[in-house]
């Protein structure tokens, strides 16, 4: 689970950004951000909201960044 704010709606950002090349782990994310939310629905901010606040930089490069670490772990499998 998420332990904040900040680490959930990233969660959710991620999740979104992987679904198509990396559909389980993006599941996984996905419910580590739900489960947050359901206790505090009240933090849950629109996306673009999150770029504003600087908890991430891009979504592009949000989503490179995993892509790279997520395929160098799915190659050694």
């Amino acid at each position: 689970m998420a332990r904040d704010q900040r680490e959930a709606n990233i969660f959710r950002l991620a999740a979104m950004v992987i679904q198509t090349r990396f559909p389980l782990e993006a599941e996984g994310i996905g419910h580590a951000s739900e489960r947050y939310f359901a206790l505090h629905p009240e933090d849950l901010v629109p996306s673009p909201e999150v770029v504003r606040k600087g908890w991430i930089s891009s979504l592009p490069r949000l989503r490179d960044m995993l892509s790279r670490k997520l395929g160098w772990r799915w190659n050694l499998g």
